[in-house]
């Protein structure tokens, strides 16, 4: 397969899940009843599935723009876990702990600091 081909095709996945992630955060029950008929409905895991597809589908997207591996598992970690936090501020009436939107939010932060820091550190040298 040529480089080519297999950049359009993995910018076509990175399309399905971020459209994918898209839909179950923001549409859950109609995410669940076209693509996730496994009972029962649970509308915060439905959103947890949409944080992660975000996940994937923007490192694979960032993995078509950036050369440095690092950055783009750290991006796409903190992706996830940025959607996953806001899945557990969205859901907080629903269960869980109450002190999983801290937690998970954070677990974002640092995921966001190290993606920030990564980049900066890209950004002054190339070569690090």
């Amino acid at each position: 397969m040529s480089n080519t081909i297999a950049r359009v095709l993995a910018g076509a996945c990175s399309l399905f899940f971020l459209g994918s992630g898209l839909f179950a955060l923001l549409a859950p029950e109609a995410f669940y009843n076209l693509a996730a008929l496994y009972p029962p409905y649970n509308r915060h895991f439905i959103h947890d599935i949409g944080a992660f597809m975000l996940g994937l589908g923007a490192g694979l997207a960032l993995a078509l723009v950036l050369t440095d591996a690092l950055l783009v598992g750290l991006a796409a970690a903190t992706v996830a876990g940025v959607a996953h936090f806001v899945s557990h501020v969205m859901d907080r009436e629903l269960g869980g702990l109450p002190t999983d939107p801290i937690t998970f939010g954070v677990f974002a932060l640092v995921l966001v600091g190290l993606t920030w820091w990564r980049l900066r550190r890209v950004s002054l040298d190339p070569a690090s």
